[in-house]
């Protein structure tokens, strides 16, 4: 493995994003006919429920030699060596994804275990591939 893997997250994101969409724009449609409070309650789950999907649709894994980067919109990219993570699992009940424990570096470089940190991946396309690899790569 000598360049960099991407994997790009499952079109799924996507239409649930636009489902979201639709979703508030039928909930304005119905402000305008009746303005209720609880309907702008709704406009605003939807509208998170939305963005929330939006921004995993566009979230990329990397995989490098040495281990992997999550990109993430509005957020810096957060690298994670294969020494560094404990477990990684798939887990979710509808949309697989998988999870990571994971122990940040310390300021000298060394492994922080007294802080071990989780990262969710998005669901990804070749999910099982890159599962194998992490799970081959994760240092015991």
């Amino acid at each position: 493995m000598s360049d960099v893997q991407v994997f790009r997250p499952r079109r799924s994101y996507g239409a649930m994003a636009g489902i979201g969409l639709l979703v508030v724009l039928l909930f304005a449609w119905e402000l305008t006919r009746n303005f209720a409070g609880g309907t702008l309650f709704f406009i605003g789950c939807a509208l998170l429920f939305a963005l929330v999907n939006l921004g995993w649709a566009v979230s990329t894994v990397e995989l490098t030699e040495t281990g992997l980067v999550r990109r993430r919109p509005l957020s810096g990219p957060l690298p994670i060596a294969f020494r560094q993570i404990a477990t990684c699992e798939e887990s979710g009940r509808m949309g697989k994804s998988i999870s990571l424990i994971y122990y940040p570096l310390a300021d000298n470089g060394l492994l922080d275990l007294d802080t071990p940190r989780s990262c969710f991946l998005p669901g990804v396309e070749r999910q099982d591939e890159l599962l194998a690899i992490l799970q081959r790569k994760i240092v015991d």
